[in-house]
């Protein structure tokens, strides 16, 4: 059997049923079981790699780094690109609307939510703007989440002052799990620059004739168009047709270990432990 596992962005159910159509196109391809295996933590799945729990993960940034640091024997084998045709995104510093704080630098002193010490755009690249901004990380209070949607949840139940969170869950405010939420009820106030998507990894200990049928079909059929022909996920249109994750993730394409070097140089100037988790 394969088993899937994902660093977590929202709840548990979510993830699974969001990856189900992935899920289902790898056993009609592969003609095997095939699992998910939903990380409750960073931690949990950079550990699930390690000990050859998980055979293909799907990450972030930053875990994708520290995961191989500690030893995990993986390959990156893909990458998500957009609709738009980016393989990058962003990190944003939100704030209620009525709120005093105005820039990144306006943190002095406050509590801010954020997603998990090896979180990319939820930790290290706001520590980065923080950084760059003047102040010292013990110059405000950090309270660490577990997830994109938990950070900003925080921030809704007014348990923090500002949260940082990936672009795609900030536009999300309004609508599901920020159902209670308004999105005019909170502003961005600092936007990273481009963060490199996340690689798909598979396990270097699987047989090669193996990774490259996986591959194969991540370059050829983990895409809109095939996923609407086959009805996975309940694609019906391209616009609408969710492989991974959401709407905006439009196929996969090769990635290199060194797209994540620009990364590296970050963890070296913010000098970050979690870089080393």
């Amino acid at each position: 059997k394969l088993v899937i596992g994902g660093v977590p962005a929202e709840n548990v159910t979510t993830m699974q049923t969001k990856w189900d159509g992935l899920i289902n196109l790898l056993k009609d391809e592969l003609g095997i079981p095939v699992e998910f295996y939903a990380g409750t933590s960073y931690a949990g799945v950079i550990e699930a790699a390690i000990a050859k729990k998980v055979d293909m993960v799907a990450w972030g940034a930053m875990s994708y780094i520290v995961a191989k640091l500690n030893g995990a024997k993986i390959e990156p084998i893909g990458i998500s690109k957009y609709v738009d045709g980016t393989t990058s995104y962003t990190s944003k510093l939100i704030v209620p609307t009525g709120s005093s704080i105005a820039t990144i630098a306006g943190l002095k002193g406050k509590t801010v939510c954020f997603v998990s010490s090896t979180s990319t755009s939820g930790n290290l690249i706001p520590t980065e703007g923080i950084l760059a901004a003047g102040l010292k990380m013990s110059d405000l209070t950090q309270s660490f989440k577990g997830s994109h949607d938990n950070s900003i949840l925080g921030l809704g139940a007014g348990q923090c002052d500002a949260a940082f969170a990936q672009e795609a869950s900030v536009a999300a405010i309004g609508t599901g799990t920020f159902a209670a939420m308004k999105a005019s009820d909170y502003k961005t106030i600092w936007e990273s620059g481009p963060i490199p998507n996340g690689p798909f990894t598979i396990s270097s200990l699987l047989p090669a004739s193996f990774r490259a049928a996986v591959k194969n079909i991540m370059y050829t059929k983990m895409n809109k168009e095939y996923f609407v022909s086959k009805g996975y996920n309940g694609c019906t249109a391209v616009a609408t047709c969710i492989i991974v994750e959401d709407k905006n993730t439009a196929s996969f394409v090769k990635v290199e270990d060194s797209f994540y070097d620009t990364l590296r140089k970050v963890c070296e100037a913010t000098k970050s432990t979690a870089c080393k988790a």
